[in-house]
């Protein structure tokens, strides 16, 4: 599943996590917008990405491997980007690597997040601030089954094809929904959003 097939909410958007953004440029580097106080650059318009001067970056992890080969071919400048950047995992992708986020960071110097949406973009969970695990939001369920990472979204049961473990206690960064820490090299079949079983 592509986050260019992910449909919007209808209604608000979610506010990014971790970072205050009402008061930075943010540039979402997808077809539709997601998040609140994003602004939306599709790929045929990266080029205005300079003249936007974004400090804060959203995009996938397909997004920003594009995005750093037209860099480093000067086409696209997103030098600005000085507070964060986040990757969108959908469910049933696998979340980023530690070479991916090295890759991020040798590119623009700047803290690194990922963001677990649903196939409608809703946000599922989110890298901590310290970097220590996903911070689970509360409306969503969570529940490992046979080590499987399972989430409730909208009233349905959605498998993840990740193995995980939760962590109830309060997060060394002040937060204290639950973490998980998931280990996608030892995936299972994943079954797609559409074909979840409702609970």
């Amino acid at each position: 599943m592509g986050i260019r097939q992910i449909a919007p909410l209808p209604g608000r958007r979610p506010r990014l996590p971790v970072i205050d953004a009402s008061k930075l440029r943010v540039a979402q580097l997808t077809a539709t917008p997601l998040f609140e106080a994003a602004k939306v650059f599709a790929p045929g318009s990266w080029c205005e990405l300079a003249a936007f001067a974004p400090q804060v970056l959203l995009a996938t992890t397909a997004d920003y491997l594009r995005l750093i080969d037209r860099m480093s071919l000067h086409t696209v400048d997103a030098g600005a980007v000085s507070h964060a950047v986040f990757v969108i995992t959908a469910i049933g992708d696998k979340p980023t690597t530690e070479q991916f986020r090295d890759l991020l960071w040798r590119s623009f110097r700047v803290p690194v997040y990922e963001l677990y949406v649903d196939g409608r973009g809703a946000l599922l969970a989110y890298d901590c601030e310290a970097q220590d695990g996903w911070h689970v939001e509360p409306a969503c369920g969570l529940e490992i089954e046979g080590g499987e990472l399972l989430l409730r979204s909208r009233g349905a049961q959605v498998r993840t094809g990740l193995s995980a473990a939760v962590d109830y206690n309060p997060c060394p960064c002040g937060i204290t929904h639950p973490r998980v820490f998931c280990a996608p090299e030892k995936r299972t079949e994943v079954c797609e959003p559409a074909l979840a079983v409702a609970s």
